[in-house]
């Protein structure tokens, strides 16, 4: 048995796109929501690595390596930024107050 404490419709928009690096190919699906306080829902396609981020979090190179496990700074640059274009710039929410 179980309780459902969650459900809402929410009409997303969705974008995939690619990325390939001299030794590897990346394959990101981005869900943009009105939830997750302004972070969109970012998905690696091969590793399935998922991860709520903003800008301000794809912007910091370390958080890119970390959730998507890359080890190259020089991959992990070039990744930053191809979704620091994708993700656009919101107000940041206060997280759980």
């Amino acid at each position: 048995m179980f309780e459902s404490i969650l459900g809402m419709d929410d009409l997303s928009t969705v974008q995939h796109i690619g990325y390939a690096s001299e030794s590897r190919m990346y394959d990101f699906t981005l869900v943009f929501s009105d939830h997750f306080f302004g972070k969109t829902l970012v998905t690696c396609l091969q590793s399935g690595n998922s991860s709520l981020l903003d800008f301000h979090d794809v912007s910091d190179v370390s958080v890119v390596k970390r959730v998507f496990r890359i080890q190259d700074d020089e991959i992990a640059h070039e990744v930053s930024a191809l979704l620091q274009s994708k993700i656009p710039l919101a107000k940041k929410f206060d997280q759980y107050e």
